[in-house]
């Protein structure tokens, strides 16, 4: 029995132990958005340096991957966000100062769009007829509303990277003919 206890004592030492000094990271803020309680926003914080924080999209409890340079649900915008030496923040922030664009696109939400699960638009291009639980998303010169279920897809699709690796461009080789007349 007492060789039990200490070796579960050890056990329980050595993990803390690691936990510490990973620099696990506690979640510090959690905010559910009140019109979409399947989403939340989570902010953790480095328990090693409480500097260091990382904002958190969550849909249905699973983290939106960070391929997003943008992502509006409701009327609150989240941009994303890399760690530099000024700013301790990495992931997705919220937006203070946002006011979400009035107006509407005059082409009508099509049914291959539900069941594509998105569509192409500017931020406030939505058709007339697109869900509510639709949200708007952003990376570099591609802006959608999509289907929050279909995320992941949509990603996939357009070959979007995770912000924290480089985009690999896709290599054209050219081959020029020509002829001169005399």
């Amino acid at each position: 029995m007492g060789f039990l206890r200490k070796t579960l004592t050890i056990a329980v030492i050595t993990i803390v132990t690691a936990f510490l000094s990973f620099g696990c990271a506690t979640v510090r803020e959690r905010e559910r958005l009140p019109e979409r309680p399947d989403w939340e926003y989570v902010v953790r914080v480095s328990t090693r340096d409480d500097r260091f924080r990382h904002g958190e999209l969550r849909f249905k409890g699973e983290a939106v991957e960070p391929v997003f340079s943008a992502v509006v649900i409701d009327d609150a915008m989240f941009t994303y966000t890399l760690r530099t030496a000024d700013e301790p923040f990495r992931g997705y922030r919220r937006e203070a100062e946002f006011t979400l664009p009035v107006g509407h696109s005059d082409v009508d939400f099509e049914s291959y769009d539900r069941s594509r699960g998105w569509y192409l638009a500017e931020l406030g291009e939505r058709r007339v007829g697109t869900p509510e639980n639709w949200v708007w998303v952003r990376r570099e010169n591609v802006g959608a509303y999509v289907d929050p279920t279909r995320l992941r897809e949509f990603a996939s699709h357009h070959r979007l990277n995770r912000i924290e690796t480089p985009q690999v461009e896709t290599r054209v080789q050219v081959q020029l003919q020509y002829t001169i007349r005399l």
